[in-house]
């Protein structure tokens, strides 16, 4: 019918509500809300099944809902299984006729793929990943320096900087952090530089500036109490290994003891490992080998389900 495209049900209406649901459901993955992401995906990826619909923006709109999927569905499972939906979004974008989008979606998905290699202790292949996200996202900037775009890049540095860190490459982690943060900055992106705070601290975590850690920490709990408390919970878990790496033990066994069932109800699967690994180091520093037992057998057991054999190792020290 003619007025159909106009209507509550038509598929102009149709692919208007799966981008909310898309946006919606990106800013829950944001802020480690994933079950509720993935309900709102879910419900976009429906809607696109509307008659009418162009093929080409059908095509743009599910590759971008499958794509937040697929890292929703590894945060909560199994990485593999993400990695390969992650591979199937890619030969979708084949389909795309516009190069500069399909470019754009491209690098979405594989600043998605590099983070969930980077989250199971896959780190030097998710840091070749970046490297080439970041060197065609510079090289783009100048031309497209819309927010999107310094988004975009802010992300990629925040997570390299990140891995670096882990792997204790400390200046090139600062480096790519202290970036981030400057871009977020000078762009309007608050989230943005708060998230990259948060990674400092962890990179002067791990180089044994505990103090400088927890002035990180600070700064970004503020902002995200204020933009973004469901990152709070990530935050506390790396808090508490800041305590439990000075003898804290009873305020870090406290701390995790609050975030845990939250975590759980989360389906956070990563996170809760990581958490039950260190409530497993508290208890084990204050004399509990009984808790410190069960809480690393826990751990243990989630990151060989994820598929996370680094960190599994961790947790059987």
């Amino acid at each position: 019918m003619p007025g159909e495209t106009r209507g509550s049900s038509g598929p102009d209406h149709a692919v208007r509500l799966a981008r909310q649901l898309h946006r919606s459901a990106r800013d829950a993955a944001t802020a480690d809300r994933h079950p509720s992401a993935i309900r709102q995906m879910r419900r976009g990826l429906a809607l696109l099944e509307t008659p009418g619909i162009d093929p080409q923006e059908r095509l743009e709109v599910r590759t971008r809902l499958l794509n937040t999927l697929a890292f929703c569905l590894a945060e909560t499972g199994k990485v593999d299984d993400g990695l390969t939906q992650l591979a199937g979004v890619d030969a979708e974008l084949a389909g795309l006729r516009d190069e500069a989008l399909r470019a754009h979606l491209s690098t979405l998905v594989n600043l998605n793929r590099a983070a969930l290699l980077c989250r199971v202790g896959r780190i030097d292949e998710g840091i070749a990943q970046l490297d080439r996200e970041i060197e065609r996202s510079e090289r783009r900037l100048p031309a497209h320096a819309d927010p999107e775009a310094v988004d975009l890049l802010a992300l990629a540095l925040s997570n390299r900087g990140n891995a670096h860190g882990e792997v204790h490459r400390h200046d090139k982690a600062v480096r790519d952090l202290n970036r981030a943060v400057e871009l977020a900055d000078a762009h309007g992106l608050p989230l943005r530089a708060a998230i990259a705070k948060h990674a400092l601290g962890n990179a002067v975590q791990r180089a044994g500036d505990i103090p400088a850690a927890l002035r990180h920490y600070h700064e970004a709990n503020r902002s995200f109490q204020e933009l973004e408390p469901g990152l709070l919970l990530r935050l506390r878990i790396d808090q508490a290994e800041a305590m439990i790496s000075v003898g804290l033990a009873d305020e870090a066994g406290r701390l995790l003891d609050e975030v845990l069932p939250e975590l759980r109800r989360q389906r956070i699967g990563q996170d809760v490992a990581e958490a039950e690994l260190f409530r497993a180091a508290a208890a084990l520093q204050d004399g509990d080998l009984v808790l410190a037992r069960r809480t690393a057998t826990s751990a243990q057991r989630k990151l060989v389900r994820r598929g996370s054999p680094a960190w599994a190792a961790v947790a059987g020290l």
